[in-house]
């Protein structure tokens, strides 16, 4: 799984594409130059005049950014901005594997959180073509009556051309043969932005990275090359046609490793604000050396179509390092990880089985929910277990709960999760007379409601002990359940279940098979 070195894999480009008003000058809203006279400008300083790149005309390089003030930088703070975040699912959808779209988003959610925006990360398996639709049209909602809001779309994962050459966004539970009615068309999704309302509207698309791996004669289709709607600023990782890479080393794809920098203060001009021209400049330096650094070439592009001046997009001061913790965790979820819905709730979480422990990450956020350990000897219904694979694990979730799961296996294949979450009485004292959610495999006690109490060696003595000192009789036996702490805390005994409210909390695959034979190669 590991991306060992940059070798020269074949693959697909990785754009971020922004979209801005036309003519929009810095936070407080006055009109600056327009984009010939800025040009016009630069020619004077003898700066290069103006490129053409796929009909879209090229900012002259030596414009002049504004410098924002600390009121300009109040009123930015004070206007609305909002962000949605997506990066899809692949299982199981013949789509070769992406790395890091998930730590890319969960990082990206965090800073923009932190720079005070409203961020929406939808999950993985809900980033369906018309939930993103909806979530689009929400905003208009969200941002009605607002005047110089700001709007923020940022998509990672695949991205392809169809025989037409048009562009459109890999949703989950897209079919690259069917691409017309099941994915999103890049062009739907500057119409949705631009119909939201916000003064300033930037679409992050990181779509089209490198697939470790993959052969020259096994390139997948790119995106295709693209003309820039009136009013745009588009900043490539690389040109359309050319590759981009993901990096073990950064845990990221390189191109959002250093858009995230750039946020972060790297990109920030001598007023300590970042602007948009602060993260292309910053971007386009950093991505090129570092690729060289490893013997390859990327060079982000930024084209300007009808632009007429600079805006801010972070003014937050730069993060302290002890506040930089990478999400280790989201590092680790591929974009074809088992994804699993909680029935009774709704939400969608990342699961991780490994030799003896079962993980629960939180799909909307990246954060765990739960790191449960195997417990093989609470599963005692022998001819359950005869019939089926299944594995028993317990340990705690949010607020203390207690949460126990049985996991039905095929192989290494997680097939389905039972489950309950208990949360805790107070004062530690029994509160329930409900008996507890009976999950596959167990033997339920026909007098207490709890778990066959038939204990051998420690299990006996730290469940007789519970007892013992419920009635405070037996300081040998307080010494035993002090050692197991942990063990009550999580509601393994028989007896300490009874201290928690249980409630069901089973979960259900969400992955979809493969609806194409004509799909992209690993």
């Amino acid at each position: 799984m590991n991306v060992h070195s940059w070798k020269s894999f074949a693959g697909l480009s990785l754009l971020a594409v922004t979209f801005l008003l036309a003519a929009f000058s810095p936070a407080h809203g006055q009109a600056t130059k327009t984009q010939a006279s800025k040009a016009q400008d630069a020619k004077k300083a003898n700066a290069p005049s103006p490129d053409k790149q796929g009909g879209n005309t090229l900012t002259a390089r030596g414009a002049e950014r504004p410098k924002f003030t600390q009121q300009d930088k109040a009123t930015f703070e004070k206007e609305t901005r909002s962000a949605i975040i997506v990066a899809p699912s692949y299982r199981d959808s013949g789509l070769a594997t992406l790395r890091y779209t998930f730590a890319d988003a969960v990082e990206l959610k965090a800073e923009l959180e932190r720079q005070g925006y409203a961020v929406r990360m939808i999950p993985s398996t809900e980033a369906t073509a018309d939930s993103i639709r909806q979530a689009l049209v929400n905003q208009r909602t969200f941002l009605d009556g607002t005047t110089q809001a700001t709007l923020i779309f940022a998509f990672m994962g695949h991205g392809f051309q169809d025989s037409n050459g048009q562009n459109y966004l890999m949703t989950y539970g897209a079919d690259l043969n069917n691409m017309d009615k099941e994915a999103l068309s890049l062009d739907e999704v500057q119409k949705l932005v631009n119909a939201s309302g916000a003064r300033r509207k930037v679409i992050f698309i990181d779509a089209c990275r490198n697939v470790p791996g993959t052969r020259d004669a096994d390139k997948p289709r790119t995106m295709a090359d693209f003309k820039a709607a009136e009013g745009t600023a588009i900043l490539l990782a690389t040109k359309p046609g050319a590759f981009s890479y993901e990096d073990s080393e950064l845990s990221h794809g390189v191109f959002t490793y250093f858009l995230l920098e750039g946020l972060r203060g790297k990109a920030a001009g001598v007023d300590g604000f970042v602007t948009f021209r602060d993260v292309s400049d910053y971007v386009e330096r950093s991505v090129l050396a570092y690729s060289m650094k490893k013997d390859q070439a990327q060079k982000p592009l930024a084209t300007l179509h009808d632009v007429g001046g600079d805006f801010l997009l972070a003014t937050a001061a730069p993060p302290k390092p002890d506040e930089l913790k990478p999400n280790t965790t989201a590092s680790q979820i591929t974009s074809d990880a088992t994804v699993m819905r909680a029935i009774a709730t709704n939400r969608s979480f990342f699961t991780a089985v490994n030799e003896d422990s079962l993980t629960l990450i939180d799909a909307s956020t990246g954060q765990p929910f739960a790191i449960l350990s195997e417990h093989a000897d609470q599963l005692k219904d022998k001819a359950e277990t005869s019939k089926r694979s299944l594995r028993w694990f317990a340990g705690n979730g949010p607020n203390d709960s207690a949460v126990h799961m049985v996991a039905e296996m095929k192989g290494t294949a997680l097939l389905q999760l039972w489950g309950r979450i208990g949360k805790p009485c107070p004062n530690d004292q029994p509160c329930s007379a409900t008996p507890y959610p009976l999950l596959p495999g167990e033997v339920r006690d026909s007098v207490s409601g709890a778990v066959d109490k038939t204990k051998k060696g420690a299990g006996a003595l730290i469940a007789g002990a519970g007892r013992v000192i419920g009635h405070k009789t037996n300081e040998a036996a307080q010494t035993v359940v002090s050692s197991s702490t942990a063990i009550e805390k999580s509601g393994l005994t028989p007896d300490s279940r009874a201290k928690f409210i249980w409630t069901g909390f089973d979960l259900t695959s969400t992955a979809k098979p493969s609806q194409g034979t004509n799909q992209a190669k690993h």
